[in-house]
């Protein structure tokens, strides 16, 4: 089971508020477990993160797609908003199901 944990907390700094995030390292496939070094925890712009949980495989594969969706937009992730990142992630999530399920037609 994967743990993903975000916190909304209000700085006295007067920086305004920001989020704190945690997650496990934890992968099981069948019956075996292990904790790589690589997090499920990724930097998608500037003051944008992300937490996997889930098929690694399919995150491998669409994140690079949306990152790489900033430059469509003409930003590099320094003012991209979150809302926007949620509409990339969505469009190549439908586009790699949709890549998968015609796959799995073809090869049963």
């Amino acid at each position: 089971m994967t743990v993903c944990i975000a916190a909304v907390c209000e700085a006295h700094s007067g920086n305004g508020p920001f989020v704190v995030v945690a997650a496990d390292r934890m992968i099981t496939i069948g019956e075996l477990e292990y904790e790589p070094a690589q997090t499920k925890l990724i930097n998608l712009a500037t003051r944008t993160v992300a937490l996997f949980a889930g098929d690694v495989q399919f995150h491998a594969a669409v994140v690079p797609r949306v990152v790489a969706g900033f430059k469509d937009v003409g930003d590099e992730g320094q003012n991209i908003t979150v809302a926007k990142i949620a509409e990339l992630y969505a469009e190549e999530y439908a586009c790699y199901r949709a890549k998968w399920r015609s796959v799995k037609f073809c090869f049963g």
